[in-house]
């Protein structure tokens, strides 16, 4: 398998993962239930204030999905039309920030609701 199929099936991964995610926050807003790629069922069923954690991971999941699926797309383009190197570097750094950022905020919604 060659790197640029390996590459596609990682971005289209990420591209997948962006939208479960965007649709996880939704679900979430819509039904006060965190989601279970935010925190498990055991640590779910023993948060006290779980209306609260939603509230407070909607705008940064909602936000990380959206960039997870700018970045693919971006890579895709990149990888297939552009195929500049310090496009692909951005991407990664960029992607790689917000990352830090969500679980940055994920900690402190735990921290705080469980």
């Amino acid at each position: 398998m060659s790197s640029d199929a390996i590459m596609l099936v990682y971005d289209v991964l990420i591209l997948i993962c962006g939208l479960y995610g965007i649709y996880s926050a939704v679900q979430m807003k819509k039904t006060g239930i965190p989601s279970a790629i935010l925190i498990s069922k055991e640590e779910s069923g023993n948060m006290k204030q779980a209306e609260k954690f939603c509230d407070a991971m909607y705008h940064p999941t909602i936000l990380f999905g959206a960039v997870a699926c700018l970045y693919s797309l971006a890579a895709l383009l990149n990888q297939y039309f552009f195929k500049q190197f310090v496009i692909e570097i951005l991407g990664i750094v960029c992607f790689l920030l917000v990352c830090a950022w969500f679980l940055k905020k994920m900690r402190i919604a735990k921290d705080n609701f469980a």
